[in-house]
C-alpha cells in the first residue's frame, strides 16, 4: 500500500472601504479550502476458500492466530460435524446464493500473508472542500443613527469513499459517502440616539443551516438488486443492511443514515439604555423562533448479525464461525426501524431589566431581573409519540403509557402492536 495522499490548497482575500465619505462603508471577505486527505484502513475479508464454503483454514492456527476452530452442521446443536469431502466444508447445495454473491463483492485479500484476519489494507482519499464569505454594509445616516447589515455564508462539501466500494460499503457514520454542511446568517442592526442619556438598539437576525450525511449508494436500491427483501425503497434509503459477520469486517451502510438536518432560526432583539443621575438603566427583549427538521432513521435498511452460533457446539470454545453461519443463511439476530422525519418547532423568548447604581465613589450595585421562556418543542405534523414510565418494579417488570399525538388518535393501529404492548404492561393512552 502506498503512502496516503495529502493535499491542501487554501486561498482568499478581503476588501473594504468607503462608498460615501463618512456615511456608507463596505467590507467583504472570501475563503476557499480544498483538501484531499488519504487514510489507511486495515480490514478482515473472506478468503477465496471461504467464498466457496470451504472453512478448512480455520483448523490451521498459523492462519487464524488462535486454536483450531471446528464447525458443525447448522442447526445440529453441535451433534454433527460440518463435512463435505473433508471437515469444515459446505456442500455446494448448502451455500446460500445471496451470501455467496455478497462474499464475492468483498475485495480480495492483499496483506498478512494469507491469514484469515487483518488481510486487507487499502488507502482511501477523502475530500473536503469549503467555500465561505462575509459581506457587511455600515451606514451612518446621521449623528443619531448608525445601522449595519451583514451576510455570512459557508458551504462545505465532502466525499468519503467506502472501504469496500459503493455496493458493499462497510463505512461508518459521518465518514461514508457524500457530506454537506451549509450555513447562512443575516443580521440587520439599527442604533438610534434619542438624546445623550437615551439610546435604543434594534436587531433582526436569521440563521439557516443544512447538514447532510448520505451513505454510499443512497440513491440506488442495492438491497433488492442483491436479493435482500423487505428493505423500504424510499428516497435516500439505498444501500445494504448493516450486517455484522463475526470473523470478517461488517458490510453494509451505516446506521443513522441518511442523516439530513435543516434549521431555521429567526430572532428579534431590542435593547434600551437610559441614564438617570447615578443610575444606568437597561432593559430589553429577545424573541426567537426555532425550527429544526431532521431525517435520521436508526436502522431503516435493517441490521443483521451472524455470530457463529448455528455452526457451533453451544458452550464449547473454538467452535462455530460467523462467516459459516452467513454462508448457510443462519441469522442470529435482525432488526429494522421505520424511515421517519420530524420537524420540531419552539419559541425561546426572554426579557430583562438591569440597574447599575453608582451609590458613591468606589461602590456600585448591579441589580437586575431576567426571565427566559423556553417553549417545549412540538412536532409540526404530529409525527411523534411519547413513552412515559408509570412504575418500575424491577428488571423485566413495571408499567408505562404510550401517548399518541392528537393528530394520530383516530388512526387505525395494528392489533399485533396493541397486543404486544398490552403483554408488556404498556397502556395505549387517550384512546
Amino acid at each position: 500500500v502506498t503512502k496516503p495522499e495529502y493535499r491542501q490548497n487554501q486561498f482568499g482575500g478581503t476588501i473594504g472601504g468607503p462608498i460615501l465619505k463618512n456615511k456608507l462603508f463596505f467590507f467583504g471577505d472570501v475563503e476557499e479550502n480544498r483538501i484531499v486527505f488519504g487514510s489507511t484502513g486495515t480490514y478482515s475479508v473472506p478468503t477465496p476458500l471461504m467464498r466457496q464454503g470451504n472453512f478448512s483454514e480455520l483448523l490451521n492456527p498459523s492462519l487464524t492466530g488462535s486454536s483450531p476452530t471446528v464447525l458443525y452442521q447448522p442447526g445440529s446443536n453441535g451433534t454433527a460435524l460440518l463435512s463435505c469431502n473433508g471437515q469444515n466444508v459446505f456442500c455446494a447445495n448448502q451455500v446460500d446464493p445471496v451470501a455467496k454473491a455478497i462474499l464475492n463483492l468483498y475485495p480480495a485479500p492483499n496483506a498478512n500473508g494469507g491469514r484469515t484476519y487483518n488481510n486487507y489494507v487499502v488507502n482511501t482519499n477523502d475530500i473536503n472542500n469549503t467555500a465561505s464569505w462575509d459581506g457587511r454594509i455600515d451606514w451612518n445616516s446621521s449623528e443619531r443613527d448608525q445601522a449595519f447589515f451583514r451576510m455570512s455564508y459557508t458551504n462545505s462539501r465532502g466525499d468519503y469513499p467506502a472501504p469496500f466500494g459503493p455496493l458493499l460499503d462497510g463505512g461508518s457514520y459521518g465518514s461514508d459517502g457524500p457530506t454537506v454542511d451549509m450555513g447562512q446568517n443575516y443580521v440587520l442592526s439599527e442604533t438610534h440616539i434619542f438624546q445623550p442619556t437615551l439610546v435604543n438598539e434594534f436587531r433582526f437576525g436569521y440563521n439557516w443551516a443544512h447538514a447532510q450525511f448520505l451513505q454510499q449508494s443512497a440513491s440506488t436500491d442495492v438491497a433488492a438488486q442483491l436479493g435482500f427483501g423487505g428493505i423500504p425503497d424510499v428516497a435516500d434509503n439505498g444501500g445494504l443492511p448493516k450486517t455484522t459477520v463475526t470473523g470478517i469486517t461488517a458490510f453494509g451502510s451505516p446506521l443513522y443514515s441518511p442523516s439530513i438536518e435543516g434549521e431555521n432560526v429567526f430572532q428579534i432583539l431590542d435593547n434600551v439604555t437610559k441614564i438617570l443621575g447615578n443610575h444606568t438603566l437597561k432593559m430589553g427583549v429577545s424573541l426567537q423562533s426555532v425550527r429544526v427538521a431532521v431525517t435520521q432513521p436508526i436502522e431503516s435498511r435493517g441490521t443483521y448479525t451472524f455470530s457463529g452460533f448455528y455452526t457451533s457446539s453451544p458452550g464449547v470454545s473454538f467452535t462455530g464461525s460467523g462467516v459459516a453461519d452467513f454462508v448457510a443463511d443462519s441469522m442470529n439476530q435482525a432488526a429494522i426501524s421505520n424511515f421517519f422525519s420530524f420537524e420540531d418547532v419552539h419559541w425561546y423568548n426572554s426579557g430583562y431589566f438591569q440597574d447599575d447604581w453608582k451609590a458613591r465613589a468606589g461602590l456600585t450595585f448591579n441589580l437586575g431581573l431576567r426571565y427566559d421562556y423556553y417553549q417545549p418543542s412540538e412536532e409540526r405534523h404530529d409525527n411523534q409519540a411519547y413513552w412515559t414510565i408509570t412504575s418500575i418494579n424491577g428488571p423485566g417488570s413495571g408499567t408505562a403509557n404510550f401517548l399518541l399525538p392528537n393528530g394520530a388518535r383516530d388512526v387505525a393501529i395494528s392489533p399485533q402492536f396493541t397486543n404486544l404492548i398490552a403483554a408488556n404492561n404498556i397502556n395505549l393512552a387517550d384512546r
